[in-house]
């Protein structure tokens, strides 16, 4: 399993950005070890929407999969009357298969964002799922724009960015604070920083920061796939 790290996202009544890292790593036996960088945003521009998971990586994958087959999704409100099912059915296979295949290993919990618009509309709207609340909905439309960053910085508190550069260099001070992700309440954080943009009928991404030690990270995962039986 390859936990999802950092979300920073600001939600306006009418659009969202979503600031992802790509970083994955090998948690298993108390450990961090990076093994491959990959997209965190999973985006349907159908149904004018866009997904993404902190925690348990598996179970965005294994949504994904459910979101892109199943039959009656134009859009966020039609996939909400699906999702809590869906993702607690998910979840407790997940569950199964890491405790026979990984006995003792912490799983850890998940949170699924979605973003989008209802069809016909131009409001943004947030729905959020949650392992530790059975994946219950909660629907949430700001009426005055908001960002929130996960992990926060330690002290909580921040200046909202109003740039990129401004949020590249909160991405950084997070990332130099949650260090390798080894000690507790920590994760790893590298890679590149994207940004993911949702309006009316619109979906656009952008790499906007490489991390300094990208390629330090992207030999090390070559070692450790060569190393790995």
């Amino acid at each position: 399993r390859f936990p999802m790290t950092l979300l920073m996202c600001q939600q306006t009544p009418t659009y969202a950005a979503l600031f992802t890292d790509t970083l994955g790593t090998d948690t298993r036996g108390g450990k961090n070890q990076p093994v491959l960088y990959a997209t965190k945003v999973w985006t349907y521009l159908h149904a004018n929407m866009a997904m993404v998971v902190t925690g348990l990586s598996d179970l965005g994958d294994g949504f994904d999969d459910r979101i892109r087959r199943r039959m009656g999704i134009r859009d966020i409100e039609e996939l909400n009357k699906v999702a809590t099912a869906d993702l607690q059915q998910l979840h407790a296979g997940l569950l199964k298969w890491y405790e026979e295949n990984f006995p003792g290993e912490p799983v850890g919990t998940a949170t699924i964002y979605v973003f989008g618009f209802p069809a016909g509309s131009s409001e943004m709207v947030r729905y959020t799922y949650r392992s530790p609340k059975n994946f219950e909905s909660e629907r949430k439309v700001e009426t005055e724009p908001m960002f929130f960053a996960k992990p926060p910085p330690r002290d909580g508190t921040f200046t909202v960015p109003m740039s990129r550069e401004e949020a590249v260099a909160l991405a950084t001070l997070i990332r130099e604070e949650n260090g390798d992700g080894t000690e507790e309440g920590t994760v790893a954080i590298g890679g590149d920083l994207h940004v993911t943009f949702l309006e009316p009928n619109r979906i656009s991404s952008e790499l906007i920061h490489r991390f300094e030690d990208y390629e330090e990270i992207w030999q090390s995962m070559n070692g450790y796939a060569e190393r790995k039986p």
